[in-house]
């Protein structure tokens, strides 16, 4: 088959790129470097046949009102249910493994957020390209740690965790930048019922216009672009097989980009690397748990333990709640360094796990089976998120999305410069922006090569 577009990767945003090109009558190859398709939506099943999802688990919603949000009608279309999620409808302790009200820990610590905002907020009214990292602005270092107890540890305990949750860094690494250009709370929502069925559904209907073909295990290597001839772009795999199109969409993670893979030749512009470099990669790991019987409030959505650690905040999200066959299961996330995995076995990895269940609850019920994931180090993500690093410049997240002259372009959610960045609906979009873009200019060069094989007659 001779292909129009060439789409390297299988995630949201390379799917959601495929299936608006096709049924715009374009030819479109996926390559996709693992045996399935989802990219970080990948959900696993229990013995009971429970749904577990061990990447993407939330909807994050930038207006949860929205009734044109387009995740939300295909995710409605497929049946898949989507529950709210409310981190104050917990079970949580303080760090002494006191029973307290989250809601009441943060009213505690209301002064210091205070004075933790007019911080941020003075640093915004300098005028300064190279924003200071979010330590440097609240004095956050490692000497400065206050007394545990006191409002102003909870309040730097939760910052801390709030920042590694949305960045998957620390407030060390992320630029002052990283609130300003991903300003505003986002609305979780939980997919209960499989959130594979969302990209699965996406490739069936891109396929059904037979105007698609998939080719899993494909690793691209090379991307030749700005080619002359009809076929400008041409992917070389680690098979060393080779395909040629007029355009190609990479769609890959930043963490894979960083790693200069594949090879891009003509190297990419200048801008595009800088971008590249300035971003910073985030991480996030899962430990989900499954029980012989549930020992927590069944009733609740999260636990939180609690940690004398200030850089520590252990959440667990319950899963018996957010699924409909009352699986007696736990999903413990792990973000920033305490989500780096590499040098730990997984027995480690289980125990820490279970240590902060063991500290409030006693005597835990026997544990069935454990999962847990290595994004970190998973050779076609190499991280979970992006973030805007201390060398950030505000044109990076725009370069990040450019084009680069002669057929190439670039789709994914760290390609989003909004709210919806890093989200598995900014990696919608993104693949929606760019097959808008593909199909423009691949319809106009098609109409000036009509135009000079019919050139128009003057009366």
């Amino acid at each position: 088959m001779k292909y129009n577009v060439i789409v390297i990767g299988a995630g949201m945003s390379g799917l959601s790129a495929a299936q608006n090109l096709a049924k715009a009558g374009f030819k479109v190859l996926i390559l996709e470097a693992r045996n399935r398709i989802g990219g970080r939506i990948h959900t696993l099943y229990t013995d009971n046949h429970t749904p577990i999802e061990t990447g993407a688990a939330f909807l994050k919603m930038a207006d949860p009102t929205n009734p044109f949000n387009p995740l939300k009608t295909q995710l409605q279309h497929l049946n898949l249910k989507t529950l709210p999620m409310d981190i104050y409808n917990s079970d949580a302790y303080d760090p002494e493994g006191q029973h307290k009200s989250l809601l009441a820990q943060k009213e505690v610590a209301n002064d210091a957020y205070k004075a933790m905002t007019l911080s941020i907020q003075e640093a915004y009214r300098l005028y300064l390209e190279k924003k200071p990292s979010l330590a440097q602005i609240l004095g956050n270092t490692d000497a400065n740690v206050p007394r545990l107890g006191s409002p102003d540890f909870f309040a730097q305990q939760t910052l801390n965790h709030m920042v590694q949750q949305h960045t998957g860094s620390s407030l060390k690494k992320v630029s002052l930048n990283e609130l300003i250009h991903n300003e505003g709370a986002l609305q979780d929502e939980y997919i209960t019922g499989g959130y594979h069925r969302l990209p699965q559904f996406m490739l069936d209907t891109a396929i059904s216009t037979n105007n698609v073909k998939l080719h899993l295990n494909a690793v691209a290597t090379e991307i030749l672009y700005a080619q002359k001839g009809e076929n400008e772009v041409q992917v070389t795999t680690r098979d060393n097989e080779s395909f040629f199109a007029n355009a190609v969409l990479c769609t890959l993670p930043l963490g894979v980009l960083k790693k200069n893979a594949p090879h891009f030749f003509p190297p990419l512009s200048l801008p595009k690397q800088k971008a590249i470099q300035h971003m910073g990669i985030g991480h996030q790991n899962t430990v989900i748990v499954e029980f012989e019987k549930a020992f927590w409030p069944t009733d609740v959505h999260y636990l939180f333990p609690g940690s004398k650690n200030v850089d520590e905040f252990p959440e667990y999200v319950n899963l018996y709640h957010f699924t409909s066959k009352k699986s007696p299961s736990l999903a413990c996330n792990y973000y920033g360094k305490n989500a780096l995995f590499k040098d730990i076995s997984d027995d480690q990895i289980i125990a820490k796990t279970l240590a902060p269940l063991q500290k409030v609850y006693g005597k835990l019920s026997p544990l069935k089976l454990a999962t847990i994931t290595h994004w970190d180090t998973d050779n076609y993500t190499l991280g979970s998120t992006s973030y805007c690093g201390l060398q950030f410049r505000p044109e990076d997240l725009e370069n990040l999305s450019f084009k680069e002259p002669g057929g190439l372009y670039f789709a994914g959610a760290h390609t989003t410069a909004n709210k919806n960045r890093e989200t598995v609906q900014g990696a919608y979009l993104s693949g929606l922006r760019a097959a808008m873009e593909i199909h423009y200019d691949l319809k106009h060069k098609a109409q000036a090569h009509s135009s000079e094989l019919h050139p128009k007659t003057r009366l």
